[in-house]
């Protein structure tokens, strides 16, 4: 289904064509067209399992919670106006014959004028804060039992919509910068290495001394390897006039 929601439609005829279709089809229709200019719009859901005052359990739902997105940055952003453009509520008419076609199919008390009136205003602007396919699904699109007061409307028009915002929100969030690329390690030539051991005292002499013990298999010989190691203490194989020596001489003066 392809969906021209494009600013070359007034907003009346957007909330027109959203009414006569369900938030099932319009969110696949956005993810199938964003899908064909290289977007992948992925909803994320999480399931819900509420209790009710008496502990008893109600009905499980699934809410979308996230949209994983990918895709170029100019796409993206076209997309994002297509589904903005997916959120245009109905006109508050359109929603007041939509309340009055529900009064007539559910039970609901009877007040006076006055407060119809008000019933019909409080319900109204409030639905006008959702499309206008969400707003027609939860109000002729579900089987009530009762008059739905609004704290019901209000549950079902939030998770209606959640896809919707979430893809919105995905959109519009700019891809996370990459991590800065670590420094390429410095390539060091087999004279520098050399040099560098030997600083530090690992001279060919003592590497030598190293090699030629066997590996201990067991705590007893380990322990003679300590007693009696031929491994030359670091102050046998380094220069003399190092650096080293120099500390450690001045150290046993302290």
């Amino acid at each position: 289904m392809t969906i021209d929601l494009t600013h070359r439609n007034s907003p009346e005829a957007v909330a027109a064509w959203l009414a006569s279709r369900n938030p099932a089809e319009v969110d696949g229709a956005l993810v199938s067209q964003a899908s064909s200019q290289g977007v992948a719009l992925a909803v994320r859901y999480e399931g819900r399992y509420p209790l009710g005052q008496n502990g008893e359990r109600l009905p499980s739902r699934s809410v979308a919670v996230g949209c994983e997105v990918s895709g170029p940055l100019e796409a993206r952003e076209e997309n994002a106006q297509r589904v903005e453009r997916a959120l245009t509520p109905a006109v508050p008419r359109r929603i007041e014959e939509w309340l009055a076609e529900l009064s007539v199919l559910v039970p609901r008390r009877q007040n006076d004028e006055f407060t119809e009136r008000l019933t019909l205003a409080a319900y109204s602007s409030r639905l006008a804060g959702y499309p206008a396919d969400v707003v027609r699904e939860a109000l002729l699109g579900r089987i009530w039992r009762f008059w739905p007061s609004w704290h019901e409307l209000h549950q079902v028009c939030e998770d209606l919509a959640a896809p919707r915002r979430q893809m919105l929100a995905g959109l519009r969030q700019r891809p996370a910068e990459g991590a800065p690329e670590a420094e390429p390690r410095k390539q060091v030539s087999r004279e520098e290495a050399q040099r560098i051991l030997e600083e530090y005292g690992f001279v060919p002499k003592r590497f030598a001394a190293v090699q030629a013990l066997r590996m201990a298999r067991t705590e007893d010989e380990l322990m003679a390897h300590q007693r009696d190691a031929s491994v030359p203490h670091w102050t046998e194989t380094a220069d003399p006039d190092g650096p080293e020596m120099k500390m450690d001489a001045l150290a046993t003066q302290l």
